[in-house]
């Protein structure tokens, strides 16, 4: 959310999706206020936008430009991992593509690991058609 906001300006719009089947409008309206995010933010219950995007963990980012290509994919930044915090970030992937993006340069380094939890695409699916 912070990055959106600095890179608003500029014409670049967040858009968030929540995965999780248990959030109901109410629970995304205090998340959006709680965290700030400005922009789109949108139910994907179903993993249909996930699923054709390949999410694989929640913190995932996906960066695509004007015309909708996608040009980076993967972790925000190096800051926090699923064995790992640090204390600041050394590396600003996401950050660093949308300045090449708005440049008008290549993306120096399209696509990192996605550190995050796991979507939970199979517990939906088997609380959904049973077991």
């Amino acid at each position: 959310a912070r990055i959106a906001r600095e890179f608003a300006a500029l014409g670049v719009r967040a858009v968030y999706l929540n995965v999780s089947p248990l959030d109901g409008p109410e629970d995304m309206a205090d998340d959006a206020a709680r965290y700030g995010l400005d922009g789109l933010y949108a139910a994907d219950h179903d993993f249909v936008v996930a699923n054709r995007l390949g999410v694989i963990t929640t913190a995932e980012t996906f960066l695509f430009d004007a015309d909708r290509t996608l040009r980076s994919r993967g972790a925000i930044d190096d800051q926090y991992g699923i064995r790992f915090t640090k204390h600041e970030p050394r590396v600003h992937w996401l950050r660093d593509a949308l300045a090449e993006v708005l440049a008008g340069n290549d993306v120096s380094v399209p696509s990192t690991p996605p550190e995050g939890c796991y979507l939970a695409r199979e517990v939906h699916q088997h609380q959904e058609h049973g077991p």
